[in-house]
């Protein structure tokens, strides 16, 4: 039997890792006495895109049309696209969300350089890791740092490196690929407002065919369209973009490779095909 590469090896270890974490107990945050206080680390959700958001057809119809011939193509290749995306960015985002989740519940301790450390020990199909994250308040927010090790395997992996602001409404993550390799290649950017806000994950990675493709998720609420993905592959130099309402559930999509032209394509509150305003 031939042996897993890196790259497999981490995938099957970051899939245990975010089980093992799912099930750590939280803990109640203690009541901080000191005059000095840790920074607020921003929402694991800050990582991620809400795919569930996007009208799929087990949700409920307003009617059902009859005896009309409609077809699903537009809403369909919307959906496979986002499809797509929902399972690269999850796998992808599993485990480091879930060490995320775990780590912020601990209790951080001020280190002598003045960032703040919260630690966290846990067994991965018994073995023994350790996940450590830094927080350190500058001038305009605060630089997150997180590092993982594995017993007799790696030591202080830097796994993803962020910056949120003071108000929490924005700020990035950087995630570095494997221990073996250790190279950037996704930057995450979100911003929070109280319409909603945005997420942008983007190809970083050196030399790669697709560095800087990316996908973008906006919600607020704009009229008609309070949706929004935009999807850019960068080795096709094409841009996928993706508007709906999140209330009737109509939207339009325009990919001028793959429809051969520059017009948005629509489907209505069933989902179906029809003509654009």
């Amino acid at each position: 039997m031939s042996q897993l590469s890196a790259k497999s090896r981490f995938k099957i270890f970051a899939s245990f890792l975010a089980l093992t974490l799912f099930f750590a107990c939280a803990k109640d945050e203690p009541t901080k006495t000191e005059e000095e206080q840790p920074p607020t680390p921003p929402q694991a959700d800050y990582f991620i895109i809400d795919f569930n958001v996007f009208p799929d057809s087990t949700s409920p119809a307003p009617f059902q049309k009859e005896q009309q011939i409609l077809t699903y193509q537009n809403w369909g290749f919307a959906a496979a696209n986002v499809a797509v995306w929902n399972s690269l960015i999850t796998l992808t985002l599993i485990a480091p969300v879930a060490t995320f989740t775990s780590t912020i519940q601990e209790e951080p301790v001020l280190q002598p350089d003045g960032r703040w450390l919260w630690t966290k020990n846990f067994n991965v199909l018994g073995v023994p890791h350790t996940s450590k994250l830094y927080g350190e308040t500058v001038t305009s927010g605060v630089e997150w740092e997180m590092y993982l090790s594995k017993e007799n395997a790696f030591t202080d992996f830097k796994w993803y490196t962020g910056f949120s602001n003071l108000p929490l409404t924005e700020g990035n993550w950087t995630l570095f690929k494997d221990p073996d390799s250790s190279v950037e290649f996704i930057r995450i950017d979100w911003h929070r407002n109280q319409q909603g806000g945005d997420v942008k994950y983007t190809n970083i990675i050196p030399g790669h065919q697709d560095n800087g493709g990316y996908i973008y998720f906006e919600k607020n609420n704009a009229s008609p369209f309070d949706r929004f993905y935009d999807i850019y592959n960068k080795s096709m130099d094409n841009l996928t973009e993706i508007e709906w309402d999140s209330a009737s559930r109509e939207g339009h999509v325009l990919d001028p490779l793959h429809f051969g032209d520059s017009d948005w394509h629509c489907w209505d509150m069933d989902l179906m095909d029809t003509i654009c305003p």
